[in-house]
């Protein structure tokens, strides 16, 4: 009879609490770096989103690097919105990890 080696990686079991503080001071850290980048840009143009996006795009001729910070700052958004929701989903325990 054979007896069973010990795996080399053994399990570590991590309670769901503690998984969900983790994931969720780890999205607050996304959050904070988000929204200064969101501040910088509306700091930089003096201008909100909007009023950006609707110089950006009306204006007669296109200014290579307002259209690259459009085009950041439209992504910044979204991503921006995106973690605000999973934030919300952490914080209720829906979340999975693999």
């Amino acid at each position: 009879m054979q007896t069973a080696t010990p795996s080399p990686h053994p399990l570590l079991l991590v309670p769901k609490e503690q998984v969900r503080e983790w994931l969720l001071l780890e999205a607050l850290d996304k959050q904070r770096r988000y929204e200064e980048r969101l501040a910088g840009l509306e700091a930089r143009y003096g201008m909100s989103f909007e009023a950006f996006e609707q110089r950006v795009t009306t204006a007669p001729a296109e200014q290579f690097t307002e259209w690259d910070d459009y085009i950041d700052w439209q992504a910044t958004r979204e991503l921006h919105t995106s973690l605000l929701a999973r934030i919300t989903n952490i914080r209720r325990g829906h979340f999975q990890v693999a």
